[in-house]
């Protein structure tokens, strides 16, 4: 057994019975691939997500894409940082001590 992406493990017969379900299936047809962007054109699912709605889910939702980051911290979380630093430089630097002191 091995773990999947969302940490969980997988079982050899699950995975096998998978593969054997997509051969018989094959690839998708062209008609296939109508058939389901019709279905969802008509149903529309995407009107009815609203994403999370507690501030505990959006922190979960908001942690997904640094599952799998390379390093400590994404790109986005170091250009914040160094944003952080550059503000304190111009703080700093802009700051006068009153005379006679």
């Amino acid at each position: 057994m091995s773990l999947n992406p969302t940490g969980l493990m997988k079982s050899s017969a699950r995975v096998a019975a998978g593969r054997r379900n997509r051969q018989l299936r094959g690839p998708l047809t062209d008609s296939g691939r109508m058939r389901l962007q019709e279905a969802a054109l008509r149903h529309q699912p995407w009107r009815f997500s609203t994403g999370p709605r507690t501030e505990g889910g959006k922190a979960v939702v908001a942690a997904n894409g640094r599952k799998r980051q390379i390093g400590g911290i994404s790109a986005r979380q170091a250009h914040a940082a160094a944003a952080d630093v550059q503000n304190l430089i111009a703080a700093i630097a802009g700051f006068q001590l009153p005379l006679g002191l």
